[in-house]
């Protein structure tokens, strides 16, 4: 019987090293921007973990790229940040939340470049910041407020005035 069991440990103490090599082949890796399963261009879903167990990122790829939603999250499990890309160019909304779940940012890209209103909250969700962008440009009007919510800079940059 103790021949039988120590027999048993020692099988599986061997098999559980070729078990992680074997799992650790077949590992997503990132070269020069595009996403790689077994040496292959990877297109599906990919999940990371933090340490503790809690979702750390989760993320549809296609041929190799991000494409879609990118999730991001705190150790805590609450959202950090949700990106969105277009064939591995970010496009769309993105949103940033601190680890109390408060959102602290929102902007836009169009086509991998800095577009529309952007908008900056401070972790207690009082408006920091409106900034504009076209075609990865600063436009418009650019406003800076304190932590009481007060306006105490605007920049206009179509006219190029400080006001």
């Amino acid at each position: 019987m103790k021949y039988q069991l120590l027999k048993t440990i020692l099988l599986v103490a061997l098999l559980i090293p070729l078990g992680l090599s074997a799992q650790s082949q077949h590992q997503l890796e990132e070269k020069d921007g595009f996403f790689y399963k077994d040496d292959m261009l990877y297109t599906g879903k990919h999940k990371e973990y933090h340490e503790n167990g809690n979702l750390r990122v989760e993320m549809n790829i296609r041929n190799g790229l991000k494409d879609g939603k990118v999730m991001l999250y705190h150790e805590n499990g609450k959202k950090h940040e949700e990106q969105s890309y277009e064939e591995g160019k970010k496009h769309g909304e993105w949103r940033t939340w601190n680890e109390e779940g408060v959102l602290t940012a929102v902007a836009f890209y169009d086509n991998d470049k800095k577009d529309s209103t952007w908008m900056i909250w401070d972790d207690s969700g009082v408006k920091r910041f409106k900034l504009h962008y076209k075609d990865g440009a600063k436009t418009g009007v650019w406003k800076m407020w304190d932590e009481s919510g007060n306006l105490i800079n605007k920049r206009d940059y179509d006219n190029s005035k400080q006001n």
